[in-house]
């Protein structure tokens, strides 16, 4: 190989001028004429030849193909060069050489990855390539750094985390991504995109109160503005739905950063179509949510607006950049003639091109400011996330006129998915409100729907412009279903218009993935079996209809015998129950717009009287108005449950025999757990953060008091107002509870006239940490005795308490597990450790270790974890070490590793080889190989602290298809392991 440089000095006599030297290589290559033949006539196949290069007087065997995506179809192809395992010392281990047939200038990639670096963004290397084949000039070509590990460390980033592609149209980030169809993964390419996906779910549902506070979470913020205003300024409109990449780093910042890629149709390029700054995808595809969000935000479209005054005010001006057109003038212009295979004619031709250029700057400076400060904002469009099964109402934001001029909206909707066929689409203009709700019913279909706001000048298209509901009749219940009846999947959605009445002795059942649309007010009214039970893939789903924001009830009268209802998600409706027995299993009751009152017009979630009520596994998140569950005169159990925003949460009235059982209450307005003329509760083992009110209280209201047996004990409550209150002769038992940073601990007192006394109880081995105000506070009509307790602040009055450190593990991350050397181990009156968790028991714990997985299922090695919370554990930077063979290996928990409650996590050798066999399991990849040798493997949390370990002996290498099965239970001596081989 020969090289050829051509340097054109630069005299830096400003401060904003670009000092930049223009290379050109010539690179010779050398390969079979029939191959290279064939190479053009399949094009689009990723077929590689066998090919030799030289460089320098080095010669290097190597191999060729074609590459680009559309580009392919050019006479002029764009090539990808892969050395075979030598390479040569001075060049890459792959080159992309790209054709730039279809800039008739060969300079906007060139001068674009140039800028995009000169701004401070991270951005691939081009330089200029002329190119022999087989003694004959080819052509001029880009030659364009590959974004790889080499990349990557060129650019002090981790080689270890995560570097996506967007390779092909429609990966624009939006709930539409497919990522095996639209995504690549250059790293870790046997690793899970768990990662990915969870950002385009938060990129999508984040509320948008929230949203500035999120990008700066998860972006590098700096660099996102950065990278958005270089795109304004440079018009990479072929950008956002392809061609660009995501890196996120998983060690060290746990960040995002989107870095440009393949910018070829940039400046002026599109000249003949008007740029629009807002425009984030193709005609064809959904936009990008992230941008588009970025640029409803005013914070950051004011970030974004300054960075780009910034720019233009620094270098990206036609006077610093118009010498640096003439460099590439003089570089170029003896070459370009020579390319006989672009589709330039002349010199002439392309020097006119290049003076485009040259104004190019300034003119697109002065459009943005034009747009920003003269046309119509941007502005969202509300999708329609259900089916619609009666007149359909689209609604959108009031759009912003920067200069106050009158907006009317035109709305498209049809069943052409571009909306530009006039025989399948419907056009209403001249709407002035933000809404428009349809008088008929529309057939039965998918349709497609945009809302542009109108100036009388200028069109400006709402976020989303990608909008696509169904229209179904479905299915009417009847009035009365006086017989056995059962709902399935295919005919639905169910509709109930009023209420339908289920007769004594007759039976509702409803199948998996079955939907049903009430009317406002509607409800269900059942006075015999009700079953509803869906799966976890296909909930049954209880909703309004597309005309009302919010249902009625279910509604269990008291001949009802049965109500058994798992996998149900509620939404916008609630539950009253007099029968005899309620089952909840795995349900969810989502309330955001129902009206569930205020003072005593309080509407609650779930109301049973008389009533055996089992709540289970579900979560219920509110509105911040009304009650959660309210719950008379029998026994129930409230286990395993999630509860946000729901003021009083959970609470029993009357109850003789109940459990509230490792819940997790958080952000209640009012109470979380609240027992009112109740004997016989346990309170264990829940979890209770943030409540404003109290997060246990003990008291009378009308009923009267609760007097026996009522204990509370391993409860953690951090952060309410107080943690415990117990009132008007009331009495509790409270036992290894941890309680921290809480404005006050645990109270008694005398709340209501008509009582004679306070609250009465005994707090024992109890931990109190950070309480703001008090930690111990009974009044003067009340008695609380404490021992075995310990207080950061004081020695609380009582037998045995102490003052002093707890030692929690990692309070700052809810763990509140005991160190080792902590002084709370033993103390108890009973021996125990103080406070909710012994110092034996863990947050997270392994509970199955596979490895030698037979050849018929061959999942790879895993190793599962157990969360024993019934909250999220973060994993950030938690490690397993694995020691075989005197060998340590370790696998580092990426930053934004979630746990969630009460679930499980494989970590597999091979991501997708374990996904295939195990379709429903949560897993992350890259798990160190393992084998049968003595092995101990550890894991640690992010500090350090050894939260569980296990080893085996060496095993014989026939034996395969190996696991190893904890018996779950969470306590470090009582642990058991055992093998089970195929």
């Amino acid at each position: 190989m020969i090289l050829t440089t051509f340097f054109v000095g630069c005299d830096a006599s400003e401060e904003n001028s670009i000092d930049h030297d223009v290379l050109v290589k010539t690179y010779y290559l050398e390969c079979d004429a029939d191959d290279f033949k064939q190479l053009y006539e399949n094009f689009e196949d990723n077929t590689y030849i066998p090919v030799k290069i030289s460089y320098l007087g080095d010669t290097a065997q190597a191999k060729m193909r074609i590459r680009g995506d559309t580009s392919r179809e050019d006479p002029k192809k764009s090539l990808k060069i892969k050395f075979d395992s030598t390479g040569i010392a001075a060049l890459p281990k792959k080159i992309n050489l790209n054709a730039e047939y279809s800039d008739k200038t060969y300079i906007r990639q060139y001068l674009a990855a140039l800028l995009m670096t000169k701004s401070g963004q991270i951005c691939f290397q081009a330089e200029y390539a002329k190119v022999y084949l087989n003694g004959q000039f080819l052509g001029l070509y880009l030659q364009v750094e590959n974004m790889d590990k080499g990349f990557l460390k060129r650019n002090g980033l981790d080689t270890k985390s995560n570097l996506y592609k967007a390779t092909r149209d429609g990966a624009c980030l939006s709930i539409f991504d497919d990522f095996d169809k639209k995504w690549e993964k250059k790293t870790n390419k046997n690793s899970d995109h768990n990662d990915l996906t969870e950002l385009i779910q938060q990129i999508n549902h984040t509320p948008d109160q929230e949203f500035e506070s999120f990008v700066k979470k998860t972006f590098e913020y700096d660099q996102l503005v950065n990278v958005l205003a270089m795109n304004m300024m440079l018009s990479n409109n072929s950008t956002y739905y392809h061609n660009y990449y995501l890196y996120h780093d998983l060690y060290k910042t746990g960040k995002w950063q989107l870095l440009p890629w393949d910018m070829d149709k940039t400046l002026s390029y599109y000249s003949w179509m008007p740029y629009t700054y807002h425009r984030t995808s193709s005609e064809w595809e959904s936009d990008n949510p992230l941008v588009e969000r970025a640029l409803l935000c005013e914070p950051i479209f004011n970030d974004i607006q300054n960075r780009i005054t910034e720019l233009h005010q620094s270098f990206l001006n036609d006077k610093t950049i118009q010498p640096l057109i003439d460099k590439l003038n003089l570089s170029l212009k003896e070459i370009v003639p020579l390319d006989t295979t672009d589709q330039i004619a002349s010199e002439k031709e392309w020097e006119s091109m290049l003076d485009l250029e040259k104004n190019y700057f300034d003119n697109q400076y002065e459009l943005l400011q034009k747009q920003f400060k003269e046309q119509i904002h941007s502005f969202y469009v509300y999708r329609l996330d259900q089916i619609q099964t009666g007149p359909v109402t689209f609604r959108w934001q009031k759009a912003f006129h920067p200069s106050n001029k009158k907006i009317t909206y035109v709305l498209s909707y049809g069943t052409d998915f571009l909306l530009t066929d006039s025989s399948k689409t419907t056009y209403v203009t001249a709407i002035a409100d933000t809404f428009f709700s349809m008088e008929e019913l529309l057939p039965e279909g998918i349709y497609y729907w945009k809302v542009s706001a109108f100036d009388g000048a200028y069109y400006t298209d709402g976020f989303n412009t990608k909008n696509r509901f169904e229209v179904k009749r479905g299915t009417p219940l009847p009035a009365t279903i006086s017989g056995v009846t059962v709902l399935r999947k295919e005919k639905s959605p169910y509709l109930v218009s009023q209420t339908t009445t289920v007769l004594k002795n007759a039976s509702l059942t409803i199948e998996q993935g079955v939907e049903i649309h009430f009317a406002k007010e509607a409800a269900i009214a059942c006075y015999g079996s009700f079953v509803a039970h869906g799966t976890a893939k296909e909930p049954v789903l209880l909703m309004p209809q597309n005309t009302a924001k919010e249902w009625g009830h279910l509604y269990f009268h008291k001949p009802s015998e049965k109500a058994y209802l798992k996998h149900v998600v509620f939404k916008e409706g609630v539950i009253n129950c007099q029968g005899k027995s309620l089952i909840l299993d795995s349900c969810s009751m989502f309330i955001d717009q129902k009206d569930m009152g205020m003072a005593e017009k309080r509407k609650v979630l779930i109301y049973a009287d008389g009533t055996a009520v089992s709540i289970l596994n579900s979560t219920f998140k509110s509105n911040g108005y009304g009650e959660g569950m309210v719950l008379f005169r029998s026994d129930a159990t409230t286990e395993n449950c999630y509860f946000d925003n729901t003021p009083d949460a959970i609470e029993y009235i009357g109850m003789n025999r109940g459990i509230i059982r490792n819940n997790y209450v958080s952000n209640a307005p009012d109470d979380a757990i609240d027992l009112n003329q109740c004997n016989n509760v346990l309170i264990e083992g829940n979890i209770l953060f943030n409540n404003r009110d109290k997060a246990i209280s003990i008291g009378t209201e009308q009923y009267g008091a609760s007097l026996r047996n009522i204990q509370i004990k391993n409860n953690l409550i951090v952060g309410n107002h107080i943690a415990i209150a117990i009132k008007d002769s009331s009495v509790a038992t409270m036992s290894n509870n941890t309680i921290f940073k809480n404005t006050k601990g645990v109270l008694a007192y005398k709340k209501r006239e008509d009582y004679p006394v306070g609250g009465f109880g005994l707090v024992k081995n109890t931990i109190f940490e950070k309480n703001q105000e008090t930690d111990v506070n009974p009044d003067q009509f009340s008695k609380l005795t404490v021992i075995h307790s310990i207080a950061g602040s004081r020695v609380l009055p009582g037998e045995k308490n102490m003052q002093g450190d707890p030692m929690f593990i990692d309070a700052a991350h809810h763990n509140f597990h005991l160190k080792q050397e902590s002084v709370c181990i033993g103390q108890g009156d009973d021996g125990s450790d103080l406070g909710a968790f012994p110092s034996y028991s863990t947050t997270v714990g392994l509970a199955r270790v596979h490895i030698k997985s037979a050849k018929e299922q061959n999942t790879g090695d895993y190793i599962e974890l157990i969360n024993h919370y019934n909250i999220p554990v973060n994993l950030s930077l938690y490690q397993l070490i694995i020691t075989q063979n005197n060998e340590t290996k370790t696998f580092v928990f990426p930053i934004g590793t979630t746990l969630e409650r009460s679930g499980r996590l494989y970590v597999a050798e091979n991501y997708f080889d374990f996904m295939a066999l195990n379709k429903q399991a949560t897993s992350i990849g890259g798990l160190p190989k393992l084998n049968s040798s003595a092995t101990i493997i550890r894991l640690l949390n992010a500090q350090g602290d050894v939260l569980d370990e296990f080893s085996y002996s060496e095993i014989s290498e026939k034996a395969e298809d190996l696991t190893f099965v904890s018996n779950g239970i969470n306590d470090k001596r009582k642990k058991e392991w055992v093998l089970k081989a195929k």
